[in-house]
């Protein structure tokens, strides 16, 4: 039996002993050789959140972690926001407003969701990228397609501004007074403002007869210009359900070297399963065809075939609950036994109670 006594250090919390025990270094090894599926025992609360960002912080690449519902991914991504750089963490929310209500979907949730698969689509840089079942029950786009939902504007780019008209309702942009949120343009005599279902700011265009003369960024409250540039991207709706582009889940879209994290795969697989059963058993004739929905919807019933096996990392909680070990003050003395080496490698980092 090993005992770790942890003793705060400042008020830094990456300093904690813990990080540095053998159990710790052994499951690292495990990921970094992608050797074999890993299932870890013993972390609770805020804990996952920590120990997930230290072990990003050891292997640069993508992390996919799939919590069982939206409320407990969005406090985990709370908590990785404070832990780290908000740039190497992002929300991959579900597209509509209520939960296993296929209707309404939220503009600001598009947004999330076609600004990560655009940026997964590209050589991104590693993430960790937190969702739910609800999230990865809709499909995304496969590569091939997001090429062909996309257009270059460049400054000196001649273009009739009927032309630009037509192709943004080709790409599922809404023509209204004025944008204030993704998917929506305006035109107002030689100035377009398009807001781009990947860029958190609409962009301003102006025209010289048919030639762009400028373009920027602006506030949308304030009408200010923010940043100029000299060309940029616009990026159509990823999420359209009307649209007839091949579709995949994300597990098959992720790079192969993903590192995927998951509270419950069985869990997860059932809420899939019963998410597709209810779309199938309800009718929405003007939202989704149904002979569309295969396309459309990842039925979850091959779930943890599609999961790779050599990368993927599952929680079991079937230890005594831990309080939030980062939050300890002093002299805090925690068991911890020897790593179990099956032909899963199953880690229990927290056994004992605290005494």
């Amino acid at each position: 039996m090993i005992f770790v006594r942890m003793i705060k250090v400042g008020n830094n919390p990456h300093s904690l002993p813990f990080f540095k025990s053998l159990k710790v270094q052994k499951l690292r090894n495990s990921f970094s050789q992608n050797k074999e599926r890993n299932f870890v025992n013993g972390l609770y609360g805020s804990s996952k959140s920590f120990f997930i960002k230290e072990l990003f912080r050891d292997n640069k690449r993508i992390f996919l972690w799939i919590l069982n519902d939206k409320e407990t991914a969005a406090y985990h991504f709370n908590d990785l926001e404070n832990f780290m750089d908000k740039n190497d963490c992002y929300f991959f929310p579900s597209s509509y407003k209520k939960h296993n209500t296929f209707i309404n979907t939220d503009s600001q949730n598009i947004f999330l969701r076609t600004e990560i698969i655009k940026n997964l689509s590209l050589k991104s840089k590693p993430k960790i990228i937190v969702t739910y079942p609800e999230a990865i029950f809709e499909k995304v786009l496969i590569k091939k397609e997001i090429k062909n939902r996309k257009f270059k504007i460049s400054i000196g780019q001649k273009i009739k501004l009927e032309n630009l008209n037509e192709r943004l309702f080709e790409y599922d942009f809404n023509k209204e007074d004025f944008v204030s949120q993704p998917g929506d343009f305006s035109i107002r005599g030689g100035i377009v403002d398009i807001f781009s279902y990947s860029n958190q700011l609409p962009f301003r265009i102006e025209f010289f007869g048919n030639e762009i003369e400028s373009i920027r960024t602006f506030e949308i409250d304030s009408q200010m210009s923010n940043k100029t540039f000299k060309s940029i991207e616009i990026l159509a709706d990823l999420e359209n359900k009307h649209s007839i582009q091949s579709r995949e889940s994300l597990i098959d879209f992720l790079n192969p070297e993903t590192l995927i994290l998951i509270e419950n795969s069985l869990y997860v697989q059932d809420e899939l399963r019963n998410s597709y059963k209810l779309l199938k058993e309800k009718t929405y004739s003007d939202e989704i065809e149904k002979e569309n929905l295969n396309n459309l919807f990842y039925d979850g019933k091959k779930f943890n075939l599609d999961l790779p096996q050599a990368n993927l990392t599952e929680w079991h909680n079937v230890v005594v609950a831990l309080l939030n070990f980062f939050f300890m003050l002093v002299n805090i003395e925690i068991g911890l036994p020897t790593i179990l080496l099956l032909p899963i490698t199953t880690t229990c980092l927290f056994d004992r109670s605290i005494s």
